[in-house]
């Protein structure tokens, strides 16, 4: 009940966000909406997790918190594609690739 909504940031802010994060993923730079300064996701993904950290020990989740950290460290799925491709130059090699590493080590790719 306290939390804080989207509706309490500027509209504009947010779809700024959004855009930022569909268009560059792990790699955006987002607008803090409590400070107003510029942040990288990593950036931001840690300071909500260490907000929300004490109620996620509550809850008994924490490795979910984990998690969004280690996710907004890593390139996303999307970028590894983007990179393979760029790196081969075919699309059937990204196809390859990604699904070799995912019978290997079964870990979403």
């Amino acid at each position: 009940d306290q939390g804080t909504y989207q509706h309490d940031s500027h509209p504009m802010m947010v779809q700024q966000n959004k855009w930022r994060a569909t268009r560059f993923g792990n790699r955006a730079m987002l607008v803090d909406t409590f400070n107003y300064e510029i942040a990288s996701v990593e950036q931001m993904v840690n300071r909500l997790a260490t907000m929300l950290r004490p109620t996620a020990e509550e809850l008994h989740c924490e490795s979910y918190l984990d998690h969004c950290q280690v996710m907004a460290q890593n390139p996303s799925a999307a970028q590894r594609q983007l990179d393979i491709r760029a790196e081969t130059d075919d699309p059937r090699e990204v196809v390859r690739r990604l699904t070799e590493a995912a019978r290997v080590s079964g870990a979403p790719v």
